[in-house]
């Protein structure tokens, strides 16, 4: 593989100035520049497509971090999190309105309660 040329040049000299110039263009635009990741993916019969970290297959490349940050906000696991997160706030709310009855309920309760103690059990204070 060492005798390998592309259009005269060797192969060692291209995959060389490949590397190079990868790296300078991530120095000028870090943001754009497309990225690869450690994994990698391959297309599995009766499965689709396996993601994998060894050295088998296609490797995963992102071109910026929006892009990477849509793999989380789109994944099925953030719809479930957000209808988790929905469900969590409705019964926190109906938790607190519950709360707030039954404190209502306590202060009649402690009201009449302290009412019948002022009187003795009669009707009114100084019968």
């Amino acid at each position: 593989m060492a005798g390998l040329t592309v259009r005269g040049v060797p192969r060692r000299l291209v995959v060389w100035l490949a590397r190079h110039l990868r790296y300078f263009a991530d120095r000028i635009d870090r943001a754009h520049a497309p990225k690869a990741t450690h994994w990698r993916f391959t297309f599995e019969d009766h499965e689709g497509i396996r993601f994998r970290e060894d050295d088998r297959g296609c490797r995963v490349w992102y071109i910026d971090d929006a892009d990477y940050e849509r793999a989380f906000t789109e994944s099925d696991s953030a719809a479930r999190q957000a209808e988790q997160d929905a469900q969590f706030a409705a019964l926190t709310a109906a938790a607190n309105r519950a709360g707030a009855v039954l404190d209502e309920y306590a202060r009649s309760v402690v009201d009449s309660l302290s009412r019948a103690f002022m009187t003795g059990g009669r009707g009114t204070p100084g019968d």
